[in-house]
């Protein structure tokens, strides 16, 4: 399953057309069309918080990897895997663990994969896990649409039925079970680790969490039974530039790289040859003081305001990657964090298990904190 967009090159049609026929369904007003769903994972999350003692620490990025998980099986594809509340993760998340377990240690060992009857055994036993339970929820639809059942409009419904405007072609059904698979994992790891990072920011700066609890208070209120809608998220200006300050300090993707096309001079000095391959890190480029000021390591929502997004130069701050290459997701990511950090600080407070606690960061597929222990208030 390589044909998913992370991994095919854009120059491959096949790449061109899922593009095409994708970029609508993650675009906001698709998002709109399956907001619900969001908000009831959300409630699944607000319930699990409400749940716990207030001595009992728990690991802050497990349970943002959970909702967010969830809310991408259930927003794009219908699935439910009931991982909130799960004791155990669902076999799936399992199966991808394992996945990501296996690939990092060959990247890291630079091993080809005979050297490791068992952890080949490992890594296919799982993509066996992947592939089953993606292709369940493709026959599942197309059961569903055949019986004429009312079919939700989500992700999937969008790759089953629509056509390229430009080959009228569609996706063949080993292409949205590549693209499934990239969305559940690309899905959720990075929202968890920028909804992680954010958690603790809050908690180290109050004046930052007593303004964020004003704007909840304001634009949410006080009825938690009150469902939010998607025009609550336009209101919720403090909690969006929070997430976005998070993602500059700590961009849960944290470089991205681009393929030279042709011989060519950068910036004026730089040569670089058609073939190379050229990084860019953005722990470096989010920290620049000429962009972000004399104290770049200071985590400060403000960075965010109209005013200092319009004066500072346009490609100063790219988590989401750049170009045509850029995350299709960035929208459907922002609106969840948003809408589950809001709705947190409505009702809770999280807090430091250890308030001595030094931030460092653990590389799995992405980045996120290490040791987050966390406790609710």
């Amino acid at each position: 399953g390589s044909s998913g967009l992370f991994t095919t090159g854009d120059e491959e049609e096949i790449w061109q057309i899922a593009h095409r026929i994708l970029l609508p369904a993650f675009g906001l007003s698709a998002i709109k069309q399956y907001f619900g769903r969001i908000v009831e994972v959300s409630d699944d999350l607000m319930q699990n918080l409400a749940g716990r003692a207030a001595t009992e620490s728990f690991l802050a990025t497990e349970l943002m990897t959970k909702m967010t998980f969830e809310a991408i099986g259930y927003a794009g594809f219908h699935s439910r895997f009931h991982c909130i509340s799960a004791a155990e993760p669902p076999p799936f998340v399992q199966a991808m663990v394992d996945v990501l377990e296996v690939a990092m240690e060959q990247t890291r060992n630079f091993l080809p994969d005979t050297f490791h009857p068992l952890q080949r055994h490992k890594k296919e036993s799982a993509q066996k896990v992947l592939i089953d339970t993606v292709d369940q929820i493709i026959l599942d639809r197309k059961a569903a649409m055949q019986r004429g059942e009312a079919v939700p409009s989500d992700i999937l419904q969008i790759m089953l039925t629509a056509r390229d405007r430009q080959t009228g072609k569609r996706l063949p059904d080993d292409n949205i079970r590549a693209q499934l698979i990239t969305f559940l994992i690309a899905g959720h790891e990075t929202t968890s680790g920028m909804l992680s990072y954010a958690l603790y920011y809050i908690s180290k700066n109050p004046h930052i969490e007593a303004q964020l609890i004003a704007e909840v208070d304001r634009v949410l209120g006080r009825d938690f039974s009150r469902v939010p809608t998607f025009a609550d998220l336009d209101a919720l200006d403090y909690t969006g530039r929070i997430l976005k300050e998070s993602l500059r300090l700590n961009p849960t993707a944290p470089g991205f790289a681009k393929f030279v096309q042709r011989d060519t001079v950068i910036g004026g000095k730089y040569p670089v040859k058609k073939g190379g391959v050229l990084l860019t890190f953005l722990g470096g480029l989010h920290r620049d003081p000429r962009h972000f000021g004399p104290d770049p390591e200071t985590f400060n929502p403000d960075h965010f305001l109209p005013d200092a997004v319009a004066q500072r130069h346009p490609h100063a701050y790219h988590p989401f990657g750049i170009g045509i290459r850029s995350c299709i997701g960035f929208q459907f990511a922002l609106v969840e964090a948003k809408l589950v950090l809001a709705r947190i600080y409505q009702q809770f407070r999280l807090r430091l298990a250890d308030p001595s606690y030094q931030l460092r960061s653990v590389q799995t597929l992405t980045m996120k904190p290490r040791g987050l222990y966390m406790v609710v208030e």
